[in-house]
């Protein structure tokens, strides 16, 4: 029984020096971590419009400009085919209001267009083909000026393509202007027949971007001294 109360008063004490001399601190910090992430978005035009600059100041233009909005069989067409022949260019069809939200730096910028003509014979040569900041506003490089064979029939989902994830075009662009509802694309067409009946059906880009995000990162220490 003595035995008992001796251990009993050593645990007491033992506590009795604990709480004394070891006391419990607790260490609380918050800080802010960046994470990089990589996205890309895809978007439609928005909008379509005629414009007439210096390398296309012609009277070719499209109609139905809105059509270019979508990948359907519905088509933005040479207003008047009948004058659309050889050697002779349309004004530039703009494409804008892609309702980007992208954050970041741009890494890359695709841009893809549907199209097709009436029949074989009607090739048609991409003059010029430009990213712009606003309307005749154009930026970057410029890939075009290349002859291309066009499908004969709506070529369903058979985009051409330029640009890329890693292409920036030299245009330098930033997270704003790309935003930006007058930012978009632009093609000059040039005919390399007669009568060439021009069907576009689709304009759509893909802007690549690296994102840094904030977040907050909590951390908790406790320990006794």
């Amino acid at each position: 029984m003595q035995a008992i109360r001796t251990i009993a008063s050593i645990a007491i004490v033992t506590s009795m020096i604990w709480a004394a001399f070891f006391v419990p601190v607790q260490w609380e910090q918050t800080r802010t971590a960046y994470l990089v992430n990589a996205a890309n978005e895809t978007r439609s035009a928005g909008a379509g419009a005629n414009a007439s600059s210096a390398s296309c100041n012609t009277t070719n233009t499209f109609s139905n400009l809105t059509n270019i909005g979508a990948n359907d069989t519905n088509y933005a067409i040479i207003t008047t085919p009948a004058n659309f022949d050889t050697t002779e260019k349309t004004q530039f069809l703009e494409g804008s209001s892609f309702g980007f939200t992208t954050a970041g730096t741009i890494d890359g910028i695709q841009f893809d267009v549907l199209g097709w003509v009436t029949t074989a014979s009607d090739a048609i040569r991409l003059v010029s083909i430009r990213l712009m900041t606003s309307s005749t506003v154009y930026v970057g490089s410029d890939p075009g000026g290349s002859l291309v064979l066009f499908p004969t029939a709506d070529p369903g989902s058979t985009y051409m393509s330029f640009g890329g994830a890693a292409d920036t075009w030299g245009a330098g662009l930033t997270s704003s202007q790309i935003n930006a509802s007058t930012f978009g694309a632009a093609i000059c067409f040039e005919a390399a027949g007669d009568n060439v009946a021009m069907n576009v059906d689709h304009y759509q880009m893909t802007v690549t971007y690296t994102a840094t995000v904030a977040e907050q990162v909590f951390a908790e220490i406790i320990w006794f001294f």
